[in-house]
């Protein structure tokens, strides 16, 4: 019976097993390419037949040369320049390192680069290939924990600038590195903000991913960890193609939302569309937005929430007509932002000088539009915060800034006396007086 089982065994099976005779072997890699695949896995068959099936046009039975243990050096060394990655998974791999203690360090750089950035890339070989002049590659193996602390230190010998710093950092020499999570998000953002657009969109699926996590019910944003919280931002903040920033405004992290909001690059009608988001923070980027149309800074003029209205106030774009009813708001940040805006005219500055706050009062002697006129009616301002800063504008003459300084000298809050000695227009008279405070 035992016979009979032998002669019933299929082709395959036959060219599977290592029992069965070379002879064999060839006939049956020469028979079809369905069992040549499967003899070039064996690990019994002759050097002569795996050389043959090197040449073989079928990619997949090249392919399994290469995890192939038989598979004769020279062979291997020629076919790992097709399938670099799959090189690491024969299990002979250390057996190739002894007798040939320059295998990986003769590849091609192209195959190398592919070969040290695999987690299952051994100590051994990140140490033939740090003996490669190709910045790539050795960048590579600066990237790999598995690299030893001599081949690291060897690395920050490299003629490279780029793989000295790379190699300083690895964990091997440096240990833990505690900034990383903010390296990481700077290395990405920079990546994405060098990138063309059309390698951009490559990073969709990344972004999808991140839809996935948030709106499926698998987790909610809250419970993603927040260092990928912070890169889907930074993304939102480094992607430019129309597309990906419609995609990413409908977020379910209000700070991505935020950061497309952000963005110049953003169209007007997707500005139009965060306008209205139920976050504050998310209007807020779209009121501080340079690209936000006027006509949509009069509509968020009028947002329930103070930030979007003050928000508002500071936006470099602002017409006087705008200002002018924001100098209004019955908040006084809102009024505060309308005094320090460089387009606003001297009439409505006249107007603020006069305001219950003393913080917009402030602002408009620190105005660089101020005439000297209004400067002098608020030199007498209850407040020293408002004197004070008049006496530090430019435009006030000298004799007033003097008498300013000589009135704040005296003032009750000891800051105040503290900032008059130190202001360099301060006469030497009254410095020597402070001096004794």
């Amino acid at each position: 019976m035992a016979k009979l089982s032998t002669k019933l065994r299929s082709p395959k099976a036959e060219a599977a097993d290592p029992a069965t005779a070379s002879e064999r072997l060839a006939e049956l890699a020469a028979q079809a390419v369905e069992l040549a695949r499967v003899v070039a896995k064996n690990a019994a068959a002759p050097e002569a037949v795996l050389t043959e099936l090197s040449h073989s046009a079928d990619l997949a039975t090249r392919r399994a040369l290469v995890t192939n243990p038989a598979t004769p050096l020279d062979v291997l060394h020629e076919i790992a320049k097709q399938f670099p990655e799959e090189l690491l998974d024969n299990p002979a791999l250390d057996v190739f390192l002894l007798e040939n203690p320059t295998f990986f360090r003769d590849l091609p750089a192209p195959v190398l680069r592919a070969v040290v950035k695999r987690d299952n890339c051994s100590a051994g070989v990140l140490a033939q290939a740090a003996q490669v002049d190709d910045e790539v590659v050795l960048l590579g193996i600066c990237q790999n924990p598995a690299a030893t602390p001599e081949t690291v230190r060897a690395l920050r010998a490299s003629t490279s600038a780029a793989v000295r710093k790379a190699a300083a950092l690895h964990v091997a020499v440096a240990g833990a590195v505690k900034d990383w999570p903010a390296r990481l998000r700077k290395a990405v953002a920079r990546a994405l903000a060098l990138a063309e657009p059309a390698q951009r969109l490559r990073g969709l699926p990344f972004l999808r991913l991140a839809g996935q996590l948030t709106t499926t019910g698998v987790a909610s944003s809250a419970a993603l960890p927040p260092l990928f919280g912070a890169i889907i931002q930074d993304a939102a903040g480094a992607y430019s193609n129309a597309a990906v920033l419609d995609r990413l405004a409908g977020d379910e992290d209000w700070g991505v939302r935020r950061a497309v909001a952000e963005h110049p690059a953003t169209p007007a009608a997707l500005l139009e569309r965060l306008a209205g988001d139920k976050e504050s923070w998310v209007r807020c980027a779209v009121a501080k937005n340079p690209a936000t149309p006027v006509a949509l800074l009069e509509r968020l003029a009028g947002d329930k929430d103070r930030y979007v209205r003050r928000a508002v106030a500071e936006h470099p774009a602002m017409p006087v007509a705008l200002l002018e009813r924001l100098a209004g708001d019955e908040d006084s940040d809102v009024r505060g932002a309308v005094a320090k805006h460089p387009a606003t005219p001297v009439a409505l500055l006249e107007r603020l000088a006069g305001d219950e706050d003393r913080w917009v009062r402030r602002a408009v002697a620190a105005h660089p539009a101020t005439p000297v006129a209004l400067l002098e009616r608020l030199a007498g301002d209850e407040e020293s915060w408002v004197r004070d800063a008049v006496a530090e504008h430019p435009a006030t003459p000298v004799a007033l800034r003097e008498q300013l300084l000589e009135r704040l000298a005296g003032d009750k809050e000891s800051w105040v006396r503290d900032a008059v000695a130190r202001h360099p227009a301060t006469p030497g008279a009254l410095v020597e007086r402070l001096a004794g405070d």
